[in-house]
């Protein structure tokens, strides 16, 4: 079995204690927090002198309980956001890390004040992030440890295709060779598969200077059908960029999504369990 550890980037913002979205991904973590061998959070705060908004994220964290070695940054938000973390905890340290590594933020935060967006299709987007990297995590082992073929580097969820003609209308995809990307920036990377890419010569140091930086980084490198050396998802699901916008997508839109990902009545269920307990 393969020591799994997380990098979360926990963004506490004015509102951190009263926004639902917050209150979305405890629940959803809280499920799922004991596969762990070793959590590394970032508390990302606007202030580092607001001591109380510090102690608020510590206790989201805390409170999510869990047998497993903890490490809790604390850092002043810069503008990148989760990028700031994935740069430091993966991209300057991962020869220290081993095994499998999940990514992740509490996304949706900003987005739940923004009244222009679905915040009915932001809350299905974020548990389908923990419930599809989570609930088949035998599935993500074996596609990492050669079980169920060649080791594929990255895993996550709503792996999302862009055409060159959508990049350029997007935020920021210039260095993204595959067009591909893990909408949302929830996934799994496989470290040692990672780091002999890295010894070839595939994946490069490229500077993290873009708020969507760690969202498109796996589609710099690596290709969908690059089986061995590429990115994959629950039953291989893709999307296209051009017709499902998550921002906005609705309960049709949505049906055929659970069709695309599979396992739509498990997902459904999740969702209600999740509702119920906020």
């Amino acid at each position: 079995m393969m020591e799994k550890t997380l990098i979360y980037h926990l963004y506490c913002g004015p509102d951190f204690t009263t926004n639902i979205a917050n209150a979305v991904h405890w629940q959803c973590l809280k499920r799922y927090i004991d596969v762990f061998d070793e959590v590394r959070f970032t508390v990302s705060v606007d202030d580092l002198s607001n001591t109380t908004r510090i102690f608020e994220g510590i206790d989201w964290i805390l409170s999510l309980g869990g047998n497993f070695r903890r490490n809790i940054r604390i850092t002043r938000n810069t503008g990148l956001c989760e990028v700031e973390t994935f740069k430091y905890e993966f991209l300057e340290r991962y020869e220290k890390l081993d095994g499998m590594v999940f990514f992740a933020h509490n996304k949706g935060t900003t987005n739940m004040k923004n009244n222009n967006l679905d915040h009915n299709s932001v809350f299905k987007w974020v548990c389908g992030m923990y419930y599809f990297n989570f609930e088949f995590i035998d599935e993500v082992e074996g596609y990492f440890n050669g079980k169920l073929r060649a080791p594929e580097v990255f895993y996550g969820t709503f792996l999302t295709y862009f055409s060159k003609e959508r990049q350029n209308f997007v935020h920021a995809m210039p260095n993204n060779l595959s067009g591909l990307e893990y909408s949302g920036t929830f996934y799994w990377i496989n470290i040692p598969k990672y780091k002999n890419c890295r010894k070839m010569g595939i994946v490069k140091d490229v500077e993290a200077d873009s708020r969507f930086f760690a969202e498109e980084y796996p589609g710099m490198f690596f290709d969908r059908y690059a089986y061995g050396c590429g990115m994959t998802s629950h039953k291989d699901a893709i999307l296209d960029a051009m017709e499902y916008n998550l921002y906005f997508a609705d309960d049709e839109k949505w049906e055929k999504i659970y069709e695309i990902m599979g396992e739509p009545d498990g997902f459904k269920s999740f969702i209600h369990d999740i509702t119920e307990t906020i």
